[in-house]
């Protein structure tokens, strides 16, 4: 979910997160997709673990 809002904020001149450098919200985005992927291979792995539901 992150990784749209900095994607949207760089599709739209960086209104909302202040970048620091000239396409960092295109960094941020694609950073948080490459995190996305790694929780999605670790997917059955972290089934495993039965942690309590905090709903």
């Amino acid at each position: 979910m992150q990784a749209l809002r900095f994607f949207t904020d760089h599709l739209t001149n960086d209104k909302y997160y202040g970048p620091k450098y000239e396409g960092q919200n295109f960094s941020r985005a694609s950073n948080q997709m490459v995190l996305l992927q790694r929780l999605f291979s670790k997917e059955a792995t972290l089934a495993n673990f039965n942690l309590p539901t905090l709903v």
